[in-house]
């Protein structure tokens, strides 16, 4: 069986595979996409940003640095959207960044669950529930 900390890098490494993913997909010229997201534009994005931040969930016990995390994600979607309107093939859209947000705000809803802070180190005191 694997331990905590062995179990801790290999979620932080696919999260960060994953945010990799999101943004090949984010700039990426759209022919070269295999999906076209047609009219659920703003739900993909969503959907991309609630499993990223579900990603984090079980990474911290505290939720301070859960927050960080979720504005950290936030703002990388911000980011990605912002890197689209220099590719001449994308443009920024406010609104995809506001459901990339948005998608966060729902993914660290997760952080009630009992699962969060599983994979932190340190066990999980009272006060930080």
């Amino acid at each position: 069986m694997l331990s905590t900390p062995t179990l801790r890098r290999l979620w932080l490494l696919g999260l960060i595979l994953y945010l990799g993913l999101i943004a090949m997909a984010s700039l990426l010229p759209p022919p070269d996409l295999p999906l076209n997201p047609g009219r659920y534009d703003k739900l993909w994005h969503a959907a991309a940003y609630v499993l990223a931040a579900i990603g984090c969930v079980p990474l911290f016990h505290r939720w301070r640095w859960l927050l960080l995390a979720g504005v950290g994600l936030a703002g990388y979607g911000l980011l990605m959207e912002w890197l689209q309107g220099f590719g001449g093939q994308r443009s920024y859209d406010l609104l995809d960044a506001l459901a990339n947000s948005a998608g966060v705000a729902v993914g660290l809803l997760g952080g009630i669950s009992r699962w969060r802070g599983r994979l932190a180190a340190g066990s999980m005191s009272s006060r930080d529930r």
